[in-house]
């Protein structure tokens, strides 16, 4: 991917437009841990929706060979689903992407063996990330993006995360985007600092990354069958606020109905 002479603004022509994104030109590799680091409101958030497609630029120009499916997302929340198990959650990324990554396999390495029928609100906040990115190994993306992955973690969780990370990224990208960049920084082979919407500085490192090519999912679908048994394994799991939305409703279409008589 290539991003030339990329300008993002926010608000344009409304009068309070901001200038999110200033001429940015980067070029990232295929594989290696990308950094993107610097204070908070200088871009490096919108530099990362920008690669991932969630937000248009307003003028300049992206080379990419990516399409949609090739992103999965690591954020400074988890973002797992409350009622479901670990397991469960993982699971369901697998059925989505229809991978064939073995998840016993990587529970092991993530040491999260002991805690795959835990539902998410039993788990600390170090076993949620590592859940999180167990759900983007199985998703088998060929990049990887993480907003602040490390920033509710302590210093002995945040270590982990970081090279966990880096294990990924010997055969695929991984962009971390972070204000705190010292976990970092000893794995990453490019790093990108940016202040006030620009890119300041740019540094190669040399890393030592494997040669193994590795086969990638391209789904991005859930099978009727497994959307349904999810749909109703949420439903069980939520019981008592299923039967009340199912009265609220009878009751708002009865007062409805009521009043056409």
């Amino acid at each position: 991917m290539k991003l030339i002479n990329v300008n993002k603004v926010y608000n344009e022509k409304k009068g309070n437009e901001y200038h999110a994104l200033k001429d940015i030109n980067l070029e990232l590799p295929n594989k290696g841990l990308v950094l993107i680091t610097g204070k908070s409101g200088c871009g490096k958030t919108t530099l990362l929706n920008i690669i991932a497609g969630l937000d248009k630029i307003t003028s300049g120009n992206i080379e990419n060979d990516y399409d949609k499916t090739a992103f999965s997302f690591i954020f400074q929340d988890a973002q797992l689903i409350e009622s479901y198990t670990l397991f469960e959650n993982i699971e369901l990324a697998k059925n989505i992407s229809n991978s064939d990554v073995d998840i016993d396999l990587y529970l092991d390495k993530l040491e999260l063996t002991n805690y795959k029928n835990h539902l998410v609100n039993e788990l600390s906040a170090g076993q949620k990330q590592r859940s999180a990115i167990l759900r983007s190994i199985v998703l088998n993306r060929p990049v990887i993006l993480c907003d602040e992955p490390t920033g509710a973690l302590d210093s002995e969780n945040s270590i982990v995360i970081a090279k966990e990370l880096f294990n990924l990224s010997k055969n695929r990208l991984v962009i971390v985007v972070s204000h705190d960049p010292e976990f970092f920084t000893e794995y990453a082979s490019m790093i990108v600092k940016m202040k006030d919407g620009r890119i300041i500085d740019e540094i190669e490192n040399k890393i030592d990354s494997s040669d193994e090519i590795i086969e990638f999912s391209k789904e991005n679908n859930l099978k009727l069958k497994d959307a349904i048994k999810y749909s109703f394994r949420n439903i069980s799991k939520q019981k008592v606020k299923f039967i009340f939305s199912v009265i609220s409703f009878i009751l708002t279409f009865s007062l409805i109905a009521a009043s056409f008589f």
